[in-house]
């Protein structure tokens, strides 16, 4: 049996460990965020695998409130190390054991393409890919859209009268819960979704389009900085109808920022839509892996 020995470090003591660590993760291309593990994971207690003085894996777990049933991880086994397949199984395991302790339905691991060693070994553990989320940016100027005739409120408008602030709230948390049914979001109030995704949208951005004293469609505006824009959360009642706001919010941006930044996933048509509207350049594809846990230990 090889030797592996595992052990949850302290932050002070895992510190004295990351710029050796961080060898390990040098073949890994830059795109991939687990060049940045041992920085992050300073901040969570992972737990190192292999000799202590030299460790060839490390794990870290955390849990994410809005989609309590799943435990989530960020692992790294050093490819050329002789124990891979005993440290990544025993990695499995640890992980596996924790979820079920917790009452978890799935694990959950993701990564930027192409996918390390592990991730890969990963996929052939009943690992699948449940969403590819992109993240690009474009310089507004090179938008080139036609500005279009219609009538839009402002997120401030939308704030200030209360109908409208429960249907967008309420319409928006249905997309969210039904693009991401393979990991189900915790059930929400409208006033609570309100909370959430009005918390940093620009109040004086446009927000949602009026057809005949209607909501149709809507879109979210976050500032990342005082020259980058973020867009988020699209949503409309009928086909076609974002199409017509898109334009009035891109106008509106571009006179007050340089730079626009999407979070598009696969598993929201309209979101893949939105980001075909735009000539964002080709990004890094950002890869989400699940893997269900026996139905057993569900929750009822």
């Amino acid at each position: 049996m090889s030797l592996l020995i595992f052990m949850a470090y302290t932050k002070l003591n895992f510190s004295k460990k990351v710029t050796r660590f961080d060898n390990y993760l040098s073949p890994i291309t830059p795109a991939c965020k687990t060049r940045e593990l041992p920085q992050q994971l300073e901040h969570r207690h992972p737990t190192l695998y292999g000799d202590p003085h030299q460790p060839q894996g490390l794990v870290t777990t955390w849990t994410n409130a809005l989609h309590p049933h799943a435990l989530y991880f960020a692992g790294y086994v050093d490819p050329t190390s002789s124990n891979f397949t005993s440290i990544s199984q025993q990695i499995l395991t640890d992980v596996t054991q924790q979820a079920l302790s917790g009452h978890h339905q799935s694990l959950i691991t993701r990564d930027f393409a192409p996918q390390h060693p592990f991730h890969l070994w990963l996929t052939k553990h009943e690992f699948h890919l449940i969403r590819t989320t992109y993240l690009p940016q474009l310089t507004l100027t090179t938008t080139g859209l036609p500005d279009a005739h219609a009538t839009v409120l402002s997120a401030a408008q939308v704030l200030a009268n209360p109908k409208f602030c429960q249907q967008l709230s309420a319409w928006a948390y249905q997309d969210y819960a039904q693009t991401h049914l393979n990991n189900p979001v915790i059930s929400q109030s409208p006033e609570a979704w309100q909370a959430r995704i009005f918390r940093d949208q620009i109040l004086e951005a446009p927000l949602a389009l009026m057809v005949n004293e209607h909501l149709e469609a809507w879109l979210f505006s976050f500032a990342d900085s005082p020259t980058s824009v973020a867009i988020a959360w699209p949503g409309e009642r009928h086909s076609g109808q974002l199409d017509h706001l898109l334009p009035v919010i891109l106008n509106w941006l571009q006179r007050h920022f340089h730079t626009l930044a999407g979070e598009f996933d696969t598993t929201d048509p309209l979101a893949m839509h939105l980001q075909s509207r735009l000539p964002f350049p080709p990004t890094a594809a950002y890869m989400t892996y699940q893997r269900q846990l026996p139905i057993s230990n569900k929750r009822i």
